[in-house]
Order: C-alpha cells, then structure tokens, then sequence
C-alpha cells in the first residue's frame, strides 16, 4: 500500500488490523475536503448528523468545515482510501454540485475504481513529486465531474431535529450563538436540545459551535481579513480565547500562513 503526501495533495491506502482500530475514531473536522472509499471491515459513519453503515464501494464527501467521526469494530480490519484536498482545486460549479449531493455515494457509482488507479500512481518511481500531483490533479477533476452526472442530491437537511440543529447553526454562526438562542428559534427546552445532539453527534453543541466559528475564521482570515477584527465578527470575548480555539483546532495560530494540510494529516 502506497501514500502520497505533496504541497495541497494528500492521498493514503489504509489497513488497520483487527486489534488495532479504537471503538470509536477520532471526531474532528478540518478545512479541507476529504473523499473516503470504503473497502472493507465493519464501520458507522457519522457526517454532521447523517449516519449510514458503510458498504465495500460506499464513497464518502467531506466537505470543509463538516464534524465527521467512525465508530469502527475492533474484531474486523478496516481498509479504507483517503484522499485530502483543498476545494481551491476543483472549479466553482463543480465544488458546489459535489456539496449539494448525498454526502454517501455507493457501488454502482465506481465501476472503474478511481482511487485504485491513485494508488498505482502513487507508486511510479519513475515520476517525481509534481509529476504525480499533476497526474492526481487531472485523474481527481475527471473522476468527480464525471460522477456529478449519476449523484443523488441531498435530502432536506433540516429533516430531523439535530439537522435543524446544524442548519440553524450553519446560518447563524456570526451571531452570538447560546443553548439559550437556539431553544428559543427551534422551541425545545435547553436540557433536551443537549441531550439529543450529544447522543447524535458525540459532541458538546457549545464545542461543536465553537469549532464551527473558528473554521469561518480560517476562511476569512485566508480571504485576507485580520485575525482581531474575525474575532471580534465571530463573537469571541477576548481575542487570547479566539487563539487558544484557533490553535487547538487547527495546529497553528491565526497569522501563521501554514500549508494546512500539511499540519493536519
């Protein structure tokens, strides 16, 4: 198995054995884009909310800025594909039709196995670094173009509660959020509002806020605004609480310019 990690590309074939994966995968989210190819083992998926046991074949789209998790069964290995990508690589279009869509996409998507075909180019000696990118780029642009043709898009996002939750929080992140806001928009009691998106999401809402600003503020800061003046936009009390959350989550402070994805995988 064969990985590759160059400037904005990073792609990796993954086996964890049987008695290695954790009960339940790391929960996170990031600012870039990742595509996961489910090959083989026994895994839940959770992507902001929407939760689906993974079939070999079941694609996944992450998009920038979604909390996403895996609950893995420590009895059966788990193979899967990852590739990483800021969604400055993808036309604009393209980009928003892949963020519309079901964020699952299955087998009878992939008969020609796209991330196969990464994996043996990952492994040609014979072409340097900025070749092989220039070959992942091209393959990757193909491949999801090509796809956006036979996509579901998604379903009403504001279906279930906790998807209200989300969408709520998703249009309103440059207010100042509390449990006390959304019990009053959604009318639900605090205490249940809580209960409910922990058991979904395995996170704490105010948590999950929190991060849900701070990647707004990577992408603000990355349009060329200042760090202070995001803060002080997002709501923060004090600029040292926006660094401490800027930093935790994304390994480096908010005027560093560092190759993300480079600091993330």
């Amino acid at each position: 198995m064969f990985s590759f990690q160059f400037q904005d590309i990073d792609f990796a074939h993954k086996l964890d054995r049987a008695s290695s994966p954790k009960d339940e995968y790391l929960k996170h989210m990031h600012p870039f884009i990742e595509l996961l190819y489910f090959v083989s083992g026994k895994v839940t998926y959770n992507v902001e909310g929407l939760t689906q046991e993974l079939k070999p074949g079941t694609m996944i789209f992450i998009a920038p800025g979604k909390f996403h998790f895996a609950t893995v069964n420590k009895g059966v290995n788990y193979e899967r594909y990852v590739l990483k990508f800021p969604s400055s690589l993808l036309p604009d279009y393209l980009y928003q039709e892949w963020k519309e869509a079901d964020v699952y996409s299955h087998p009878q998507l992939y008969p020609d196995n796209f991330f196969d075909r990464l994996d043996y180019d990952a492994s040609l000696t014979r072409l340097n670094n900025v070749e092989k990118r220039e070959l992942f780029l091209c393959d990757l642009i193909r491949f999801l173009l090509l796809k956006s043709k036979d996509m579901n898009k998604r379903v009403d996002e504001k279906e279930t509660l906790v998807q209200k939750i989300i969408f709520y929080i998703d249009h309103h992140l440059e207010e100042n959020l509390s449990l006390h806001s959304l019990s009053s928009s959604l009318h639900y009691s605090e205490s249940y509002l809580t209960v409910l998106f922990k058991e979904s999401m395995h996170c704490p809402i105010m948590q999950y806020i929190r991060s849900k600003k701070v990647m707004l503020a990577y992408q603000k800061i990355q349009s060329g605004e200042k760090p202070h003046a995001v803060a002080e936009e997002l709501g923060f009390n004090d600029y040292s609480t926006f660094y401490r959350a800027y930093k935790s989550l994304l390994g480096f402070s908010p005027n560093q310019k560092e190759g993300v994805l480079t600091r993330l995988s």
